[in-house]
């Protein structure tokens, strides 16, 4: 199987702009535990990722008001990339 078979025409991403709450809301509605970040709609490079995780230990045990506070605050901008024909295996 290849990265390909199992990749959206169309992925779910935030923008670093958006609030935690947003970000959060997103996971929930999509069934999701990890999203990219992107600058904006309309280039859509991927300059990060967010997960649940970076959620709860970054944000909420920090204090941090996720009605307040941009994805890009604590976004990871260590990823890797893959190209469609890579083996899933």
């Amino acid at each position: 199987m290849l990265v390909r078979d199992l990749i959206l025409t169309e992925p779910v991403v935030c923008l670093i702009d958006d609030y935690l709450q947003n970000a959060a809301r997103m996971f929930s509605e999509n069934d999701m535990v990890c999203l990219p970040v992107v600058e904006s709609f309309a280039h859509r490079n991927v300059i990060g990722v967010i997960t649940e995780k970076d959620i709860c230990r970054q944000a909420i045990a920090a204090g941090l008001d996720p009605k307040k506070t941009s994805v890009g605050r604590i976004m990871s901008n260590r990823f890797f990339t893959v190209k469609v024909e890579t083996t899933v295996d």
